[in-house]
């Protein structure tokens, strides 16, 4: 889903953060 991957990228980056 689309959902699942916008999900895991806002993840990533937060935890870049």
């Amino acid at each position: 889903q689309l959902i699942d991957q916008v999900e895991q990228i806002t993840k990533e980056q937060n935890y870049r953060r």
